[in-house]
């Protein structure tokens, strides 16, 4: 009996490491969430107006299913966000690239589509941080430059500092000999969108949805999370919002998440949206409970304080919630794509296909709350690993 017992416990634990052997090599889930701002998405930001001068080619019919501009380019981001992640296992690259399509969208208020200030300038800020080494790199108040994700990057990539802001933020980007600055007139896509409410004494009570953001994870569970934003329309020069803020509006760190947020960023600040969804995830609660709490509290303590914010937790849960109107959200896990706009909408469509094939898009007919979870796949193929290697002992005795 005793030998027989002696060979069960000998297999099952040779059958449990083969299996956790499998689940670590196959690594966790890659996964990529990414939000187009939180608010009221503006129905005149359409497909048509999308494509004019949209630096992004797409190709084929677009079917009434995929809604809006805002979706439209939330797909294209998504796409080109998780093939870097896909082919590189690149949780910044997948960022930057997502951010990217949506700042050279003018269906977004970032990069090439942001509003006015007081005065009529455009003034952008963006984030990118590391969740691994805490790296960061954040630019507020640029005028100049087409894709401040990317000045972001390399203020944390090549310089000693945090955080530069307005013409010596240029400066550098110039002197990088890495980037160019354009004319402001260029990142205005359409003038009347852009000035709408620039003139008002009350910018907070404008427009302000189109902030755009992204959170990755790679199989090596390494978190990078990015925010760009044009800020709000009609906003005083010189303006910075939550976005560039660590704690405000954005945050990773590998041994807790990743979190961009959306919404009136003064509100943002003063509440420590991201910081305080992180102290939830933290101590145990999953990624949407964290900013549906969040978002509850800021609302009860700030008056009009409204947005959203995304955020994967460290074991994968997936998170999305706003309190606002509307907040274009999509993410992937790499097989397919779910993204909507509305409270309730989720519509499903293949990753690798393209916007146009005309494939059937599925969009859930029972109303949910906004929002999502997941979990990776290691912890998954671990907790396997045990169950199957105590039935195998049992078996064999």
């Amino acid at each position: 009996m005793a030998r027989q017992l002696w060979r069960g416990v000998v297999f099952a634990c040779i059958t449990f490491c083969m299996i956790i052997s499998h689940a670590v090599a196959q690594g966790g889930d890659k996964i990529l969430i990414i939000h187009g701002g939180a608010g009221s998405v503006r129905i005149s930001r359409q497909f048509l107006k999308l494509c004019d001068n949209y630096s992004i080619t797409i190709t084929g019919t677009i079917t009434p299913a995929h809604g809006t501009a805002k979706k439209v380019a939330m797909l294209a981001a998504i796409r080109a966000g998780y093939a870097a992640l896909q082919t590189e296992d690149d949780a910044q690259l997948a960022v930057i690239e997502a951010i990217k399509v949506m700042e050279d969208s003018p269906a977004f208020n970032a990069g090439t589509g942001s509003v006015r200030s007081a005065s009529g300038e455009v003034e952008m800020d963006a984030i990118i941080i590391n969740g691994t080494d805490l790296g960061t790199g954040a630019v507020g108040a640029v005028r100049h430059i087409k894709n401040p994700i990317t000045l972001a990057r390399l203020v944390k990539d090549t310089s000693e500092h945090v955080f530069l802001v307005g013409y010596q933020a240029e400066l550098f980007a110039l002197n990088s000999n890495q980037m160019n600055l354009v004319p402001t007139s260029s990142l205005i896509a359409n003038w009347t969108t852009s000035n709408e409410g620039w003139t008002s004494n009350h910018p907070r009570k404008q427009n302000r949805a189109g902030t755009v953001g992204a959170v990755a994870v790679n199989s090596r569970g390494q978190i990078f999370a990015g925010t760009s934003t044009g800020g709000l329309s009609g906003k005083m020069d010189g303006r910075v919002g939550d976005t560039p803020i660590v704690g405000a509006g954005t945050l990773a760190d590998d041994e807790i998440g990743g979190i961009s947020a959306t919404g009136w960023g003064e509100a943002f600040i003063r509440y420590r949206v991201a910081s305080r969804i992180a102290g939830l995830m933290e101590g145990g609660m999953n990624a949407s409970m964290s900013i549906s709490t969040v978002l509850s509290g800021m609302a009860s303590r700030i008056q009009d304080a409204d947005g959203g914010a995304i955020a994967i937790g460290k074991n994968g849960d997936i998170g999305f919630e706003w309190n606002s109107e509307q907040m274009a959200w999509a993410y992937s896990k790499g097989v397919d794509i779910h993204y909507g706009v509305d409270r309730g909408e989720d519509i499903n469509v293949p990753l690798d296909d393209s916007v146009s094939t005309g494939s059937t898009t599925t969009e859930s007919t029972t109303p949910t709350t906004p929002g999502g979870s997941g979990s990776v796949g290691r912890k998954g193929g671990i907790f396997f690993g045990i169950i199957t290697a105590f039935i195998v002992t049992i078996s064999v005795v």
